[in-house]
């Protein structure tokens, strides 16, 4: 508190602070596109291509998420679009504080 002519003033600290953040909702995978994920993955670290993943998950008995047959391309969709997510997910914001300023009430 502060004496200003016989007044007696606080001071207040004023700021806008901007915050961004992926983690707020995120929508989850189903169980079986994490099974997907994990197979493909692990498949492709082993070298093999998009076609000859596709023919492994036909043979296995996998069916997209829309209950079809798979191709290379379904495959490395796959792949691509959880490489955009993970990104999207870790991507860190850096804190804003603008106009900072004290007032006097």
């Amino acid at each position: 508190m502060i004496l200003f002519g016989g007044l007696r003033l606080t001071p207040y600290i004023t700021f806008n602070l901007v915050l961004r953040s992926t983690k707020l909702w995120v929508s989850p995978y189903s169980e079986y596109q994490e099974e997907l994920y994990k197979v493909i993955k692990s498949l492709r670290d082993q070298g093999l291509s998009y076609n000859k993943i596709a023919d492994y998950l036909n043979e296995k008995d996998y069916k997209t998420v829309r209950n079809r047959a798979f191709r290379g391309p379904h495959v490395h969709s796959i792949i691509a679009k959880k490489a955009i997510r993970d990104e999207r997910l870790n991507r860190e914001y850096p804190l804003e504080i603008h106009d900072f300023s004290i007032i006097y009430l």
